[in-house]
């Protein structure tokens, strides 16, 4: 049996817990090292049909040095929930019927997210006289996925059109044009 004493002090103790507890409303921002972002520095042409990997040759940013032009690939640093923004700009030349852009991420060689797929057709609002208007067409993929460290993530891009025609995809002097981000978002 516990005597009087004893049980007053254990009575004691949940209320010493609630004191040294202390809630005080602060913000805390973590610090995120794992973050990159590449662009491409030159127009890459698309063979019509042909899959080909994004020729992402300039790093913006890199905390982990996880990215390889040699390779255009990035390996995951840490394992994670990573947001990822993926833009690939096309430039189709004039005359062109039907045509069809599209990117796709790939993990592990492993196609996992397609994106913006854009098929230009006679019913497309940028025709004229039935033919497709020259210009830059986006394809984007935007997402959130879990990755491993040591994952490899590249971006894949396609283009087709009636004439069987070579077409650009767009880097050069704007960051903007056809660029891969990433960032870890919560372990």
């Amino acid at each position: 049996m516990i005597s009087a004493p004893a049980r007053s002090r254990l009575r004691q103790i949940p209320r010493a817990l609630a004191r040294a507890i202390h809630h005080d409303n602060r913000l805390v921002v973590s610090v995120n090292p794992w973050k990159m972002r590449v662009h491409m520095s030159a127009n890459q042409t698309l063979t019509a049909g042909v899959t080909a990997t994004m020729a992402l040759d300039t790093v913006d940013f890199d905390s982990a040095n996880g990215f390889s032009t040699s390779a255009n690939s990035y390996t995951v640093p840490v394992s994670g929930w990573y947001a990822i923004f993926c833009k690939a700009s096309f430039t189709l030349g004039a005359n062109l019927l039907n045509a069809s852009v599209s990117a796709s991420l790939l993990a592990n060689g492993v196609g996992w997210q397609g994106g913006t797929t854009f098929t230009l057709a006679g019913a497309f609002t940028a025709l004229a006289d039935g033919q497709l208007l020259s210009g830059s067409y986006d394809a984007q993929v935007n997402d959130q996925r879990h990755f491993n460290a040591g994952d490899v993530i590249t971006v894949q891009v396609l283009q087709n059109n009636n004439a069987g025609s070579s077409q650009t995809l767009q880097g050069g002097a704007s960051v903007d044009s056809s660029y891969l981000s990433m960032h870890l978002i919560s372990a």
